[in-house]
């Protein structure tokens, strides 16, 4: 997530166009999809954990 913030960093101050053709705003919401994935991951997580059952050996 780091490096695609600083490659989308380098991008915007050498004012380069993007290599995939996305829009500029795009190349941002790095962040945004890396905590969108983190709340989807602890999401499953407890769920797991709720039904988790225990093989009682």
């Amino acid at each position: 997530m780091m490096a695609a913030m600083i490659s989308a960093l380098r991008l915007h101050f050498l004012e380069k166009p993007d290599p995939f053709g996305l829009p500029h705003v795009m190349s941002f919401l790095s962040p945004v999809a890396g905590f969108g994935m983190l709340a989807a991951a602890f999401a499953f997580w407890r769920v797991g954990v709720a039904h988790y059952q225990s093989t009682g050996t």
